[in-house]
């Protein structure tokens, strides 16, 4: 397992932009002209990665352990910049937590988070860990008011219902 003082070793973090910045060569092959640049590279799906040790690690999780000294299971992005790995835009939770802060997919045919049509009936469905919650509607209007007061109940300040 990675630990805080590896980390501190390879990297300075920059708090005001969110960045690690290579304080020495990762290994000692490693082009010397890597110190003082940015480490690592965007992933597609616009996270930031880097290597350590020949093991890939999401830049956001190296910086909360530089940070805080314990390795998270689970980060969340608050305004949902993937790549904004300023700790004050970076918060621990739970993978339910998580998924609650995405948007709706874009496969969603009504622009609703959580709510899908089946017959004439609107359908409300949220999960929060273990729990299921399935509710129906006659109207769309009702569903999507539902879904937000029980979303926001959940999930607090993690709640993300459009």
């Amino acid at each position: 397992m990675l630990s805080k003082k590896r980390v501190r070793d390879l990297f300075r973090y920059d708090s005001v932009t969110g960045i690690l910045i290579w304080n020495a060569r990762p290994h000692p092959k490693a082009n010397h002209k890597m110190v003082g640049t940015r480490a690592g590279s965007r992933r597609l799906d616009g996270h930031h990665q880097v290597r350590i040790d020949g093991q890939m690690y999401t830049e956001h999780q190296v910086i909360w352990l530089l940070v805080y000294g314990v390795w998270p299971d689970e980060i969340d992005h608050e305004n949902r910049i993937r790549d904004d790995n300023r700790i004050n835009n970076l918060r621990k939770c739970s993978r339910s937590q998580n998924n609650a802060n995405r948007p709706a997919q874009r496969n969603n045919k009504l622009g609703v988070k959580g709510v899908f049509k089946m017959r004439d009936r609107y359908v409300v469905n949220i999960k929060c860990e273990d729990m299921r919650i399935r509710k129906s509607f006659p109207s769309l209007i009702e569903a999507t008011d539902w879904h937000r007061t029980k979303h926001r109940e959940l999930f607090g300040d993690f709640s993300r219902s459009e």
